[in-house]
């Protein structure tokens, strides 16, 4: 139970109804092992003594059960200070540890486990994480009161039964584990991040690594239709799309727009050929035991062997049926798996149906940003040397934790790649900027702008919105007035690096204004915003930012609202 500081007043007090003896202990030993109970001394003076006197006494009239233990007259080395502990225990039937031991005069009462624990009196209270794997934490949302066991970051699995080495940081362990989750699979490419796991030829490697994605013999870059078999290269309307994969193959269409009508059985969009549902309508294409076939199409979406016209939790591997938790906002998604668990309208990350948003719109003289969508909007690739451009999602969120893993696969450029937060309009957001090497920007209209090497949060509230001034005020590494504010920058100026995985953490609570970036390389943590206060927008959208880097992917992005302030 608690122990509480007195005054000498108070040991005046009580000195009538105890009774002395002198204890002698030795120097090392503890009122803890003597009374076999523990102690919880609350104190703002740093003791160092070596000389304590102790009196243990039993008040008159009370349980035996029940003993008050005074420690007074401590001798410091530099002052004398008097504290009384009151300290109630009780040798049999204490209060179980990690659980509440309430005060009260004469006595003690005990109460609930402690938060982070399950349980009571009977059977003890033990933590919610002793179910995770090792390499695995136990998150808990406070608002929902809901646990769950995830992989630390370097590691990838299904957080209860086995977490793997992830190199890629893209949530596929680079070996296969020891359970029957999705995420215990081995990864088809191990060293560049694919958290869709995309094998078009089904050769057990990734099209992120195969250079024959199609397996028909003729390498991705010198093949017309490199995701589809088409050894003889037919292209009848020499656009340079082979026939097989053409939209059209009968009129010029190097670009692949709508210049002709294709076979759509279910009118969702999907050419037949492309679709995982042909008949029907599924323009999302989720699937979610990438068995190949369309939830909407699959009678086990999660591959567990029970129908999910019968399964309790049908997007939950669960063959036993145990259920799958509480679902606070009864969206049909269980809290353990719901990101916003008190928001129906949200309950799985995904960019799909994102916006693409041009902040300097004007000109020719750079492309506009062409991003590639995969792992059902959990995974962006933007393949050219752009302008300044954001991909946005549909999700509102205020209080949020996102992560992702950026993979720059090229060592052409070295220019910014990031993500925003709190995303607004085209004018207001925060964004995250990092550069691999300082740089001028070419273009010295309406002002020289330099960018530093490293990682930068800056606040973007811009008064005139997308164009040549916010352009170069999001490429300057100082203040740009009425355009750009710096709000934290990685003093050690670490730039990223060609052909590395790295993962970011942001933790955003507008309540309060805290913002906290981390960058991992692996497991290793290597910058740390630490607290960054704003308090500018409350909340807002997610995503990701490229400004003129070409080849760069953003995989495993996940979100998850979360107004609890985290544990530093």
């Amino acid at each position: 139970c608690h122990a509480f500081l007195a005054s000498r007043a108070l040991t005046h007090f009580l000195a009538p109804f105890v009774a002395t003896a002198q204890l002698a202990f030795s120097e090392t030993d503890t009122i803890a092992q003597k009374t076999k109970s523990s102690m919880k001394i609350i104190t703002t003076t740093t003791i160092t003594t070596t000389n304590i006197s102790r009196t243990n006494a039993t008040s008159a009239g009370q349980d035996a059960q029940t003993e008050l233990v005074m420690i007074a007259q401590m001798d410091l080395l530099e002052m004398e200070s008097t504290v009384l502990i009151l300290m109630n225990v009780k040798k049999e039937g204490e209060c179980v540890e990690n659980s509440e031991c309430l005060n009260f005069a004469g006595g003690f009462k005990c109460g609930e486990c402690e938060l982070g624990f399950t349980g009571n009196q009977t059977v003890g209270c033990f933590s919610y994480c002793n179910g995770c794997a090792e390499n695995a934490i136990c998150e808990f949302a406070e608002d929902t009161w809901s646990h769950f066991c995830s992989c630390k970051t370097g590691f990838a699995g299904n957080g209860k039964e086995d977490c793997g080495k992830d190199t890629d940081l893209d949530g596929f362990p680079d070996d296969v584990l020891n359970c029957r989750d999705s995420s215990c699979r081995a990864d088809n490419c191990a060293t560049i991040p694919n958290s869709g796991q995309e094998d078009s030829d089904s050769d057990g490697i990734g099209d992120a690594c195969d250079n024959d994605i199609d397996n028909d013999g003729i390498t991705n870059v010198n093949d017309n239709c490199p995701r589809l078999a088409n050894p003889s290269q037919v292209d009848d309307d020499d656009d340079g799309v082979g026939d097989e994969c053409d939209n059209c193959p009968t009129i010029y269409n190097p670009s692949q727009d709508d210049s002709c009508i294709v076979m759509d059985s279910d009118g969702d969009g999907i050419s037949d050929e492309d679709d995982n549902c042909v008949e029907i309508p599924n323009p999302d294409q989720l699937d979610f035991d990438l068995d190949g076939l369309g939830d909407i199409c699959d009678v086990d979406d999660d591959d567990d062997g029970v129908p999910d016209d019968v399964d309790d939790c049908p997007r939950v591997y669960n063959p036993e049926q145990l259920g799958c938790g509480p679902d606070s906002d009864g969206d049909g998604t269980p809290d353990e798996f719901d990101i916003c668990p008190n928001d129906a309208l949200i309950s799985s990350p995904s960019f799909t149906g994102y916006e693409t948003i041009l902040l300097d719109p004007e000109g020719s003289s750079q492309l506009d940003p062409y991003w590639i969508v995969l792992n059902e909007g959990r995974e962006l690739i933007q393949s050219v040397n752009a302008d300044p451009g954001l991909a946005i999602g549909k999700h509102n969120v205020q209080g949020v934790d996102y992560s992702g893993t950026v993979y720059i696969n090229t060592d052409t450029d070295d220019d910014f790649v990031g993500f925003v937060f709190g995303f607004q309009s085209s004018s207001r957001f925060y964004s995250v900027m990092w550069k691999q090497v300082e740089q001028t920007y070419w273009w010295p209209s309406p002002f020289r702008s330099v960018a530093p090497t490293g990682l930068q949060i800056k606040l973007v509230d811009s008064a005139t919105g997308p164009g040549p001034l916010l352009r170069n005020a999001l490429w300057h590494g100082d203040d740009t007035p009425g355009q750009v504010k710096v709000l934290w920058e990685d003093e050690n100026k670490i730039g990223w690096t060609d052909f590395t995985a790295y993962r970011w953490v942001l933790h955003h609570r507008p309540s309060t204004g805290l913002i906290q970036v981390q960058i991992f390389e692996g497991e290793t943590k290597i910058i740390d915003s630490g607290n960054v206060i704003d308090t500018t927008f409350q909340g807002g959208r997610l995503g990701v930012l490229d400004f003129s880097q070409e080849n760069v992917i953003w995989s495993n992005l996940n979100y998850r609202c979360n107004e609890t302030m985290p544990l530093f």
